[in-house]
């Protein structure tokens, strides 16, 4: 997981040249790496010095960048640091990566040009690997609505098409713990998220949150080693803070029961199973 929203930017290689041995090894290893990609979330509190930092590594050219920005310290750090477009230079340079720009652009205004942009550069058949998924876009109570509206619309123009790289591209995603922060269950924003989906196409559900993770994950070599991650990470007790409504509860996740363990690795092996055949002799229109 990268989250380049703390305050570097996506090709960086003049500040951090060891992006490059990254990236072409993530290339090599064929190593899914996900990017957090809409104007909210976590970013620096910051974001406003960067438009007037100079490092001394900074090419003249990316200077020139700054003044194009005509001052708006927060549009220049979102075009640069965030945005589907930031992520166009290591995309050129690493045409195969396997990359995933999470949340989909969310709902916001300006998340909503970020989810087109997404889209096309999916549609581009130029980057074979690349990846967007909802993350909790349909769980934040101020947006959802515009982001649903906008996922049908593409839905309407590409998604519904069987074969096409949007429909085989999208990942459902949970963004857990997020959806708790926005008062919403796990398992009732996984309700709701499949009713919406449902509503206008029986199998996207299926693609979204099966086949296409399966593909992006490389989930035939690697379901088994993450189920025993998820695993040996709720050995113990976890306990964290959510909001449910205005109030600030504590929700805690006991450790696992062997019953518990043995039915998250019977599931694991159920979905390699379950889910190879389908990949390999997926039928065509």
């Amino acid at each position: 997981k990268m989250y380049t929203a703390q305050g570097y930017r996506p090709y960086d290689v003049d500040r951090l040249p060891i992006l490059k041995e990254f990236y072409a090894r993530c290339v090599t290893e064929r190593v899914p790496v996900m990017n957090h990609c809409t104007p909210e979330g976590a970013p620096t509190f910051d974001r406003d010095q960067y438009l007037n930092f100079t490092h001394p590594m900074d090419r003249p050219d990316f200077r020139m960048k700054k003044l194009e920005a005509g001052g708006d310290a927060l549009k220049y750090f979102n075009d640069h640091f965030v945005s589907p477009k930031a992520w166009e230079k290591v995309l050129e340079e690493y045409p195969t990566l396997r990359l995933c720009l999470a949340h989909f652009g969310g709902g916001t205004d300006l998340g909503l040009q970020w989810l087109d942009e997404m889209a096309k550069l999916i549609l581009s058949g130029n980057y074979p690997h690349l990846y967007a998924d909802i993350s909790s876009s349909m769980a934040d109570p101020k947006h959802k609505e515009k982001f649903k509206a906008r996922l049908k619309e593409w839905y309407g123009k590409e998604i519904k098409k069987p074969g096409s790289p949007l429909r085989e591209r999208l990942l459902f995603g949970t963004d857990w713990y997020m959806t708790l922060l926005d008062g919403v269950d796990y398992a009732e924003y996984v309700s709701a998220t499949k009713t919406f989906i449902d509503s206008f196409d029986n199998d996207l559900w299926f693609q979204m949150t099966q086949v296409n993770p399966y593909d992006f994950y490389r989930l035939d070599e690697q379901i088994e080693r993450i189920a025993r991650n998820i695993v040996e990470k709720r050995k113990k007790e976890i306990s964290i803070k959510i909001k449910k409504g205005k109030e600030e509860i504590e929700k805690v996740l006991p450790k696992l029961e062997q019953e518990e363990i043995d039915e998250i690795l019977d599931k694991a092996a159920y979905i390699r199973y379950a889910t190879q055949g389908y990949i390999k002799f997926k039928e065509t229109p």
